[in-house]
């Protein structure tokens, strides 16, 4: 029988000496971390596991994720998250294994509130320890599966013997305690409604995230309401995922009473222009499968969510409105097919490179227009616009059969009212669909 335990290798790697250097780094003391640790390590093992056993698929995509984490020699630099010359790219990098895990932002976010108010520690410190912990558990996994020659399949069971011994060392106090007996157990002990809304997210909700779910309800039980959204033809926001959890804003009932919430990029439109500059985190350098870096892409913008599906996602054949990613920068001045700037160009060149880089995967354009003028007028508008775009990312490098169409639907799909100026710049945007990888 093997001995192996995920939980405490993992535990090893982080020991009195990094600890304390964690802590002086973040400016917190040694016990917050520790305790920090003794939770984030358990919940990422468990999220790993329920992705992995998700489908075949995903058990590919976690055991490439896993396989390249150690070859990339994690386990020997994990204290690299502490040096400022390499701290910013590791975590960018780190921050994309998070979103391939756990979703862009809504999910994960949430844990690091609740692991902040357990450990008395920052959230800011709390997501820094946890962009440690997910590449070193995936390296070890990777190492593990090497080691033992293991398929996917195989690391995925192993992977769910790996969770259940998680799961019951998770630290005396911390939410996850609850959820030992299981999800049901979890279920009776709120009121009938908390356990309706229960019951329709763990039905709508896939991948690595479901384990976790009845422990974030727990958390915001007081005014949590649940939505469950997948970014479609009709409102890509950009920050499309596999999977995406929204709540409204849900007042925490811990003790520090923190507010978590899950909320759509920020944006500030530009009075003159009307151009918009949208938020999506740090600039970090991407590396697709065949090598090539795209350098100071946004950790959450449209080359780190595409790369991420094309990664591991599923293409979903029956939801018309499924797989669309808005393309951020690729605006257009007014009235005509000219790019609003530089960035536009640029990321124009990143599609070419990603879709160089995954051979098999086929884009569909979409062009948008808000309410503004003539209806007929932004339909030719947007097609324009979309033709203009699908020309110069074949020009680019990618090939014809990549990008298999380029559709201008105007204001057909708009959604802000006149006078909403920022709603306004969200809808003139243009969208790419994954039509198949």
């Amino acid at each position: 029988m093997s001995t192996f335990n995920l939980l405490d290798i993992a535990k090893s790697y982080f020991n009195n000496e990094l600890v304390s250097k964690v802590s002086s780094h973040l400016g917190e003391n040694e016990g917050g971390i520790s305790k920090a640790i003794s939770a984030i390590f358990p919940s990422v093992i468990g999220t790993i596991a329920d992705k992995a056993s998700s489908s075949p698929d995903a058990a590919d995509a976690v055991a490439k994720m896993a396989s390249t984490q150690n070859e990339g020699g994690i386990l020997n630099s994990i204290s690299s998250f502490l040096h400022p010359d390499s701290s910013q790219n590791m975590l960018g990098q780190s921050s994309s294994l998070i979103s391939s895990l756990f979703g862009n932002g809504g999910s994960s976010n949430m844990l690091t509130n609740l692991v902040s108010s357990f450990a008395g520690v920052k959230s800011s410190s709390v997501g820094t320890i946890l962009s440690m912990a997910v590449p070193t558990i995936l390296g070890l996994i990777g190492k593990h599966t090497k080691e033992n020659n293991l398929s996917s399949g195989a690391m995925s069971s192993m992977l769910g013997e790996q969770k259940k011994s998680a799961m019951s060392m998770l630290p005396a106090g911390f939410s996850l305690s609850s959820l030992t007996g299981g999800t049901s157990s979890v279920a009776s002990t709120v009121s009938s409604a908390a356990t309706s809304t229960y019951n329709n997210v763990e039905e709508k909700a896939a991948g690595g995230m479901k384990w976790l779910l009845p422990l974030l309800l727990i958390a915001g039980l007081a005014a949590a309401a649940w939505y469950f959204f997948k970014d479609g033809c009709n409102k890509p926001t950009g920050d499309t995922t596999v999977t995406t959890i929204e709540t409204t804003p849900v007042q925490n009932t811990t003790a520090t009473n923190t507010t978590v919430t899950t909320v759509a990029p920020k944006v500030t439109v530009d009075s003159v222009t009307g151009f918009v500059n949208y938020d999506l985190g740090a600039p970090m350098d991407l590396k697709l499968s065949n090598g090539t870096v795209l350098a100071g892409v946004a950790t959450n913008g449209f080359e780190a969510n595409l790369v991420n599906f094309l990664n591991t996602g599923s293409i979903d054949t029956v939801n018309k409105k499924a797989n669309w990613f808005n393309i951020h920068d690729v605006q257009f001045k007014s009235g005509g097919t000219e790019y609003a700037s530089q960035k536009a160009v640029a990321q124009v060149k990143n599609v070419a490179a990603i879709l160089k880089a995954y051979p098999n995967a086929v884009l569909k354009i979409g062009g948008y227009t808000d309410i503004t003028g003539d209806a007929a007028k932004n339909k030719a508008l947007s097609q324009s616009r979309a033709d203009k775009l699908m020309k110069d990312i074949i020009a680019d490098g990618a090939a014809a059969t990549q990008v298999k169409e380029a559709i201008g639907y105007g204001s057909e799909f708009a959604e802000a009212k006149a006078g909403d100026k920022e709603g306004m710049a969200r809808d003139r945007r243009t969208a790419a669909k994954v039509s198949s990888k």
